[in-house]
């Protein structure tokens, strides 16, 4: 490098602002002969240590032979903080370093190569504020109280800073500092708040006051030392802040017009006015949406755009007065307590309740079970019942809401439950209409009553006039009578078919002489099946009306009771409570009187015939006694639930009614009266009947007459179906059916259903463990192994049809919603008719075996003919071997039948033994 090129150093002068940065570049001028560094380096003049101030990167660039003449660059960046720093000014030198002479050399030349002056963009200062909204609006003490904040130091400082406060020796002498007067904010903490607390006492009644407050800031920084703020602070003459105005409806049920009060009417001083102001914003924004009134009274009367349910009214008050011909404004009150809206409440679970005149007590209440509340401004007024669900207490006050027996009786909101399960005559689905709130009028349901709850009707359960209850399961629904002709008519019907079959069933007992056939025990079975069935079904399930049709018909078949014989239509003028008390006398006289019209009905047949009534075998007595044994027992099923009608209640609300009438309070008044004077007995009736057979049974085994023709006649039907070692069975079935109709009348619904399949399971345990039809001693053991077979069969088709009844209870009314309803539905309406069907027809062949023609006697008889008016039977051997099991044509079979000579000889005396059976017949 030359004099010259040494000397070529270029100059720099460059200005930054705090948080900026400067880039240059650096190269040789010529090819050095080993590395040379070039280390950039400040020099403050002032003696202030750069790096708070400034930045090198990189801190040295390094030259070689290969990269000498490129340029390396080189950045200066002003350091960004929060501290008010003085102007800086400062050179930027290069050092070299290398063993290189001639550049070693240069680092004598101590020439500026950069002139770098650096401002601050930081300006120390605090900023403080005065709260002085309580000054004139404390009340009480008569003092008020002004905040001074300040909100930490703007910059950071060098040193702690001390911030003193100051009271103006003008301002009055009952203003004063609370606390201490001065408080330090630190360099580590300098952005903390402090805040000073002024009293100021009470201004003159006619004058204000101000007094003034300075701040000072003291610091060894020069920056912040000595900055000071004034702030000054007026008291105005004293007014009470008006009370926290209350809001409350003006009339009751209205929610339009509101009534606003504030301080007690008896106390105000007249000199005083209020100003007023009210809106649905809690923040009061001046223009539309705030209305301002002046009024001299302590309460002004508000009409609302919208009800008081959907929008909170916030309302405040201030009082006015004029001194010395200026107005005095208090401040504001606080503005009124905020409402419970039904904005507030869930839109389909919950509703306003409006029903206290205060507001503020208001509160989103849920939706009562079966309510319908959804929409935007619900209160009590538009709570509705839902479709199948009926309102307890009677509107406007409160109401629980209860669940209907038959859904459809009950109309309301749409019901998205029920959707798809009712269906009126019109194929419309009645639960999906907003309906108003009453019975099902149209469809027989009455909407007054009397009895208890009168005028209303409780659930709806009762029906109107020209209507008929008919219950099934939980179900009580109201059906169509038929014109009163066509009605008696019906009953005439229904009662002389009911005798027909009776008579049957009668004459096919009393034909066996006591003696129980297979198809007689079989015909037990299926009574026994058939009763079961329609215990079973009486459990509180809403079976599908298709098994409905299949019980009703099983319970024709197998019981004396109401299925074709109902005089309800007849008594529809009546009290529900009315019919069900007199058809409990009827029932509890109604053993008496089949025991006395068969003792008429012998008396006069034996009377007609000339014979004494004790005479014969079997007499007539005994005839009336298998008759009245047999009554019993198909009585039987239709008492134990009679026995319980009484005892069926419904709660509804907490209270227990009568289930067959909702009218009628449970265990209570004449209620009580009638469960002593007909349950009782009827009861005693029922427990005790088969107690009273197995005494008589017992009896007779003790005295070995179980095998006499009289006792057979007369008892047979309780014990000679059953094996010897299983005499008692009959009071096994008889209390089987009680427990199953105790269940499905008594039992609480959660465990009705598991009861009952716990009775049936224990009641197929003991036919399975006794086996009480089977006779391993009897010729006839098989057959007798089919009769247990049948008895295991029906106790698993009554298994199958209670098991059903979980499903139909978990999905009531499916059967037109759910696929596997309907599928569950046929699958056991097509088992129970299946298998009744069977019975039917192992009941029939039987007795159309013994009574059709002797078939095969009469064949015999018409071979023989044909036989003797034919050729004579001729034997033709088969070649080639005549002795051999060769076949053979025989003439006595169909043509070209191939046999052997063993079998033709066989078939050759059995034929000659037909032909000499057929002319012994003939002769």
């Amino acid at each position: 490098m030359t004099e010259d090129e040494r000397h070529s150093v270029k100059f720099l002068a460059v200005f930054l602002q705090e948080g900026e940065a400067m880039k240059y570049k650096v190269k040789l001028n010529s090819k050095p002969l080993s590395t040379v560094a070039v280390k950039p380096t400040p020099n403050i003049s002032d003696g202030f240590s750069y790096q708070e101030r400034l930045t090198l990167s990189p801190r040295s660039v390094v030259f070689n032979g290969n990269n000498w003449n490129i340029a390396q660059l080189i950045t200066v960046n002003a350091v960004e903080d929060d501290i008010d720093h003085d102007l800086l000014e400062l050179d930027i030198y290069h050092e070299v370093h290398t063993i290189d002479s001639v550049f070693r050399n240069t680092t004598d030349i101590n020439t500026t190569m950069i002139q770098c002056s650096i401002s601050d963009d930081d300006k120390a200062g605090y900023v403080a504020t005065l709260d002085d909204t309580k000054v004139n609006e404390e009340e009480g003490s008569g003092k008020g109280v002004a905040i001074i904040s300040v909100a930490g130091l703007l910059t950071e400082p060098l040193f702690d800073v001390s911030i003193y406060a100051q009271i103006s020796p003008d301002s009055p002498t009952t203003t004063e500092i609370v606390g201490s007067n001065h408080s330090i904010i630190t360099k580590g903490n300098w952005n903390r708040a402090i805040e000073f607390k002024i009293k100021v006492g009470d201004a003159p009644r006619d004058t204000p006051e101000t007094s003034f407050v300075t701040l000072r800031a003291e610091s060894r920084d020069k920056n912040y030392n000595g900055i000071t703020k004034t702030k000054y602070i007026r008291r105005l003459p004293k007014l009470t802040t008006p009370e926290r105005p209350t809001v409350r409806r003006a009339f009751k049920g209205n929610l339009i017009d509101v009534k606003a009060e504030w301080g007690d009417p008896k106390e105000k001083d007249p000199t005083i006015s209020y100003e007023i102001q009210h809106s649905e914003d809690k923040t009061f924004p001046t223009g539309n949406k705030t209305t301002t009134q002046k009024v001299n009274a302590t309460n002004i009367l508000i009409r609302l755009t919208k009800s008081m349910a959907s929008a909170s009214l916030y309302v405040r008050a201030r009082a006015l007065k004029t001194v010395l011909g200026e107005e005095l404004k208090s401040a504001w009150s606080d503005e009124s307590e905020e409402w419970t809206i039904s904005s507030d409440c869930d839109f389909t679970r919950e509703y306003i309740d409006t029903k206290d005149q205060d507001p503020a007590k208001w509160k989103c209440q849920p939706c009562p079970e079966g309510a319908f509340c959804e929409g935007t401004d619900v209160t009590w007024a538009e709570v509705k019942a839902k479709f199948g669900w009926w309102r307890i207490t009677p509107a406007p006050a409160f109401s629980n809401f209860s669940r209907c027996l038959f859904p459809p009786a009950c109309l309301g909101a749409s019901n998205p439950f029920f959707r798809g399960k009712f269906f009126n005559a019109s194929n419309f689905d009645p639960s999906m209409v907003n309906s108003p709130e009453q019975c099902a009028l149209r469809d027989g349901y009455a909407q007054a009553c009397d009895g208890d709850g009168s005028p209303r009707c409780r659930l709806c359960a009762t029906c109107a006039n020209g209507y008929r209850r008919r219950v099934m399961g939980s179900m009580a629904r109201c059906d169509k009578c038929p014109k009163p002709t066509e009605n008696r008519l019906k009953i005439a019907g229904g009662g002389a078919l009911a005798m027909i079959l009776l008579a049957c069933l009668v004459r096919a007992n009393l034909g066996s002489g006591g003696k129980r056939t297979m198809a007689e025990i079989m015909q037990i079975i299926v009574l026994d099946y058939l009763q079961l069935s329609s215990l079973v079904v009486s459990m509180d399930v809403p079976w599908p009306g298709v098994l409905q049709v299949v019980f009703n018909i099983q319970g024709v078949i197998s019981t004396i009771g109401e299925h074709l014989l109902s005089p309800d239509c007849e008594l529809t003028n009546l009290r529900p409570a009315d019919v069900v008390y007199q058809k409990q006398m009827a029932y509890l006289l109604l053993p008496f009187l089949a025991i006395l019209c068969s003792w008429v009905f012998w008396r006069v047949v034996c009377h007609c015939k000339g014979h004494k009534w004790t005479s014969g075998e079997p007499s007539y007595e005994d005839k009336h006694t298998s008759t009245v044994i047999f009554l019993l027992y198909l009585l039987y099923p239709t008492m134990c639930n009679s026995g319980f009608t009484l005892l069926r209640s419904e709660t509804v609300d907490g209270r227990s009614f009568l289930y067959a009438d909702l009218q009628e309070p449970y265990m209570e008044g004449r209620h009580l009266s009638y469960v002593l004077l007909l349950s009782g007995p009827h009861l005693a009736f029922v427990f005790g009947l088969p107690i009273l057979g197995l005494k008589v049974i017992w009896g007779h085994k003790k005295a070995q007459t179980l095998s006499h023709i009289k006792t057979q006649f007369r008892y047979g039907m309780l014990y000679s179906g059953y094996q010897y070692k299983c005499w008692w069975w009959d009071m096994v079935v008889a209390y089987r059916k009680l427990a199953i109709s105790l269940v499905t009348t008594l039992a609480p619904d959660e465990v009705e259903i598991h009861l009952l399949i716990f009775v049936l399971v224990l009641a197929q345990y003991l036919n399975q463990q006794w086996r009480p039809y089977t006779d391993e001693e009897a010729p006839n053991r098989q057959e007798r192994e089919s009769l247990h077979n049948m008895a295991v069969h029906s106790m698993a088709i009554v298994f199958g049809t209670a098991w059903s009844g979980f499903y139909f209870k978990l999905l009531p009314h499916c059967e037109n919603s759910k696929w596997s309803c309907t599928m569950l539905t046929v699958v056991v309406a097509l088992g129970n008719a299946a298998f009744l069907t069977y019975c039917l027809l192992r009941l029939a062949y039987p007795y159309c075996r013994e009574r059709m023609p002797d078939v095969e006697k009469h064949k015999k008889r018409a071979k023989a003919y044909f036989r003797r008016q034919g050729k004579q039977i001729v034997l033709q051997k088969a070649e080639p071997n005549p002795m051999a099991e060769a076949a053979f044509e025989n003439p006595m079979y169909r043509a070209k039948r191939k046999s052997t000579m063993k079998t033709s000889m066989q078939a050759k005396r059995l034929e000659m033994r037909k032909i000499r059976d057929a002319l012994e017949d003939r002769a």
